[in-house]
Order: structure tokens, then C-alpha cells, then sequence
């Protein structure tokens, strides 16, 4: 990984270098910040920072696999992950579980830590497919961030019964382990922020407020079922690459589906009227569509044992409300 960089010119990005002063104890940092910033083996430095922080927060496969999903080349691959660390917040996150150490049940804190590792891997994979050819961090940044804030804020309101059940539970798990309100409420809240990402997208491309566009996303999360058909698909088998590959293209379509029927209710309804009223106006002029939706998804969960070929035609089917 780190010839990779090397090769790519990784250390000529003015927002991936950043790394290079942390390398340094502090007292250097503050006496001789410029000539740091000429050190002879500043490139090397730069890389072995990324490296060691690619290895050691999100695994060495890491990168070759993000490669593989988006045939997307090093330098993309590390712009996408730092927009989407910091867009995300994870930085303080991981200080937050850090900074705890023993003091936590240690499965606890390493299904939290695996779980930072596995949003950030998404969050990656969608910056990568949604901004190929864009991937300026600080522009990424400072499109998704400020949103992504306002969202965490808003979830109480935008979380259904069982979303709020989840997120309640997680917050007292980590209350109860040390950590305080705030730092729980984060750590709580970042299965939910990924969303986020499709939810500003969204509201940006219908130019609507993002308060809106996250109001219509989690009441169609509810109405078309969506939790239930994510916990199925990640529970399918992933015992080789082709059965993770397939499982992972089947969430990748989930998603996909959701933000296109937000865009559809946003498009095709008032931005004045209430939520209650878009949703209405939206499902009379999907009725049908909708009707043969939530009667293919009762016979799937009538079956009980289900499998990718069942999944496949309930995502099928759904895809119908937005083509």
C-alpha cells in the first residue's frame, strides 16, 4: 500500500498531507512548522502516516477491496475515506473509544469499533460511486458535513418506534460503560448518518430544504419496509466472495431504491405542504404499484426461510415505484 501511494503522488494532495506535522512530537510542530513542511522525506512520512492509519483503523485489505467494488485508484480511494471520515465525525469517535480503553467491556468496544470500520467502508464505497471525478476533500466535506450534523440533531424526530427503541438501547449500553451523553449519542447515531449521505444528495439535486428530504426518506423507510429487508439481506450467506459480492449489490439496490422514491415524493409533491400530505399525494399516484409491492412482500415474509432469489424479487418489485 504504501508503494502505492508512493507511485500515485499521494503526498502532493494539500489535504492528504495534512498528516505530515502529526508525525512530529508537538514542540516541533509549533517551533518549525515551515520546514517541516520541506522535510527531505516528507513524501515518505506522508505515506507511512496514511498507511499506518488505513492498516490499523480500517484493515489491510481495505483498499484492495474498495478497489475492486469501484475500480477506483489509490489516490480516489483515500480522498473518498478522509471526506467521508471527517464528513462522519470518525476521528472523534475513535478518540472517544479510545480514550476509554479498559474501561469498557471489550466485545462491546470492539463490535463499536467494527462497526465505525464497517459505515466508513460504505461511506467510502458511495462517495467513490456518487463523486468519481470530483473528490475534492474539502469541498466533500463541506457539502455533506454540516447536513450530516443537522441530521443527527433531528433523528429523535425522524426515527420510527423501532429505529428510536434501537437507538435508545445502544445510547444506555454505552452510558452504562462510561462514556458520556454526547459521546454516546454519536457513537449511537452513525448507522443512521450513512443515510444522510443520500438524504443531502437528494435534497441538493430537488433543491429542497434537507430537513424535508430527511422527513420523506425515513417515512419511506417505514412504508416500504426497509429495515426489515436490510436485516434479511445482511443475514444471507457470505461464505465466498461471490455470495459477499451479491449480497453486497443487493444492499448497494436497497439504497438506491430508497433515495429514488425520496426524490420521486419530493419531485412530484409540494414542498409546502406537510409531510403527512406529500405521502398521501404521493401513494395515490403509486397506488397500484404499491398495492402489488406489499402484497409480494407479505408472501416473501410468510415464508419464513428466505433466500437471495426471494430478496432479489422483493427489491425487483419495489424498483417498480421508481421506474
Amino acid at each position: 500500500l504504501f508503494d502505492l501511494m508512493m507511485q500515485a503522488n499521494v503526498a502532493d494532495d494539500p489535504y492528504l498531507s495534512r498528516v505530515l506535522p502529526r508525525y512530529f512530537p508537538q514542540p516541533l510542530q509549533d517551533r518549525f512548522a515551515a520546514e517541516l513542511r520541506e522535510h527531505p522525506l516528507r513524501a515518505e512520512i506522508i505515506c507511512t502516516q496514511l498507511t499506518n492509519q488505513i492498516g490499523n483503523r480500517m484493515g489491510e485489505t481495505f483498499c484492495h477491496y474498495v478497489q475492486q467494488e469501484t475500480n477506483s485508484d489509490i489516490l480516489s480511494i483515500l480522498r473518498a475515506f478522509t471526506a467521508a471520515k471527517e464528513a462522519l465525525g470518525v476521528e472523534a469517535l475513535w478518540a472517544d473509544l479510545d480514550a476509554v480503553g479498559l474501561s469498557v467491556d471489550d466485545t462491546l468496544q470492539r463490535d463499536y469499533y467494527t462497526g465505525i470500520q464497517d459505515i466508513l467502508e460504505k461511506a467510502t464505497l458511495w462517495l467513490l460511486r456518487h463523486h468519481a471525478g470530483e473528490l475534492d476533500i474539502e469541498q466533500l466535506i463541506q457539502r455533506y458535513q454540516p447536513g450530516l450534523s443537522a441530521l443527527q440533531n433531528e433523528l429523535p424526530q425522524r426515527l420510527d418506534d423501532s429505529g428510536s427503541a434501537i437507538w435508545q438501547a445502544r445510547q444506555e449500553q454505552l452510558l452504562t460503560q462510561g462514556l458520556n451523553e454526547q459521546q454516546a449519542r454519536s457513537l449511537g447515531a452513525l448507522r443512521y448518518l450513512y443515510r444522510g449521505l443520500d438524504v443531502i444528495r437528494v435534497a441538493q439535486q430537488q433543491e429542497q430544504a434537507t430537513s424535508q428530504a430527511a422527513e420523506a426518506y425515513f417515512a419511506l423507510d417505514t412504508l416500504l419496509q426497509m429495515p426489515w429487508l436490510r436485516e434479511q439481506v445482511s443475514q444471507l450467506p457470505d461464505s465466498d466472495m461471490w455470495q459477499r459480492k451479491a449480497r453486497a449489490a443487493l444492499a448497494n439496490e436497497l439504497d438506491k431504491l430508497l433515495s429514488s422514491a425520496t426524490a420521486s415524493l419530493l419531485a412530484h409533491t409540494s414542498p409546502d405542504a406537510e409531510l403527512a400530505q406529500r405521502l398521501e399525494q404521493w401513494q395515490a399516484s403509486n397506488t397500484a404499484t404499491l398495492q402489488r409491492c406489499q402484497t409480494t412482500l407479505g408472501e416473501i415474509r410468510a415464508t419464513g426461510a428466505l433466500n437471495l432469489a426471494m430478496l432479489s424479487v422483493a427489491v425487483r418489485e419495489l424498483s417498480t415505484l421508481t421506474g
